[in-house]
């Protein structure tokens, strides 16, 4: 299944593996690439802010501060349609407040993609299930979700305006 692209969400972990040493950097910085390349849409959050600022010390980092405000286009304010949705996918999928939050606002911006290196929580098949069915009941769609990884490995251009899609 072809699915186009045109905007992301990304969760904290990849802002700040574009700038820490390790196996994650490169892949990271391919699709970091690919996202200035084709002037994707990129959702960012309140959280999202909060989250540097709380990281760990030998985490943190200017750049991924400074490589947030320059990707991202819209950055939601914490609302309680959010803290709503927090609350739902904590109970229904069992993640951490802070994951939950990031999928919350990830669903009611409506991107197409949200982003991460989080394979224990976010990224399981099973997360991504009862996701997907806790939204279906809704009426709300469920983003892809992906590590950068992937997302780099489905990438495709096509040949109309150059249009990225995932196959």
């Amino acid at each position: 299944m072809t699915v186009l692209v045109r905007s992301a969400y990304l969760d904290t972990n990849v802002y700040i593996a574009a700038y820490q040493r390790g196996p994650l950097r490169a892949p990271t910085g391919t699709f970091i690439g690919l996202l200035r390349a084709r002037a994707l849409a990129v959702a960012g959050s309140a959280a999202l802010r909060n989250e540097f600022g709380a990281a760990p010390v030998e985490r943190r980092s200017r750049g991924s501060v400074a490589l947030y405000l320059e990707l991202v286009n819209l950055e939601l304010p914490r609302t309680r349609e959010a803290a709503a949705l927090k609350a739902l996918y904590t109970k229904v999928c069992g993640l951490k407040g802070p994951d939950a939050e990031h999928l919350a606002f990830a669903v009611l911006s409506g991107v197409d993609a949200f982003v991460s290196w989080n394979r224990k929580d976010i990224l399981r098949p099973s997360t991504v299930g009862h996701l997907a069915r806790a939204n279906d009941l809704r009426g709300l769609r469920t983003p892809l979700i992906l590590d950068p990884a992937e997302f780099v490995r489905r990438a495709k251009l096509t040949p109309r305006r150059g249009r990225l899609v995932l196959d």
